[in-house]
């Protein structure tokens, strides 16, 4: 069995944050998603939900710009360290690459004025939102049988 390596698990304030902020993101953008197709699917009323819809996205927002905080951190006290001790690369070269289509979609979707590639956008980012959690989970997993 190999020995702990300090830094590389979360503490649990950290664990708190991390959960906390990346479950608003979560909740958040799959519900103004369930909202959003709901709406194109069902014929409703389009303003019927625009007040949550707009919550909601100010919300992931947030959580968002609070996210990259996070990762940030991530990057010396948890990242650098599995790297350097040869720790669960492969889910970690996948989540790294995975935050970065979501970032770069999500900032697509901010500053994009071509609606036909927002949809587009839209639509890799809610996917991509979605199952970056079995990712994640695969990641925790994988770390924690090692």
């Amino acid at each position: 069995m190999q020995k702990r390596i300090k830094g590389i698990r979360f503490s649990w304030k950290l664990r708190f944050w991390f959960y906390t902020i990346f479950g608003i993101l979560f909740l958040s953008g799959a519900t103004w998603m369930g909202i959003h197709y709901y709406e194109q699917f069902n014929d409703s009323n389009i303003e019927t939900f625009a007040w949550i819809k707009l919550w909601l996205l100010r919300i992931h927002g947030a959580a968002a710009m609070a996210s990259l905080v996070l990762l940030g951190f991530l990057i010396p006290r948890h990242m650098q360290r599995g790297w350097a001790h040869d720790r669960n690369r492969f889910t970690a070269i996948i989540l790294i690459l995975w935050c970065l289509v979501l970032i770069l979609s999500g900032y697509g979707l901010y500053y994009c004025g071509d609606e036909v590639l927002r949809l587009y956008l839209r639509n890799i980012h809610g996917i991509a939102g979605i199952l970056i959690v079995p990712a994640l989970i695969w990641h925790i997993v994988s770390g924690r049988r090692k």
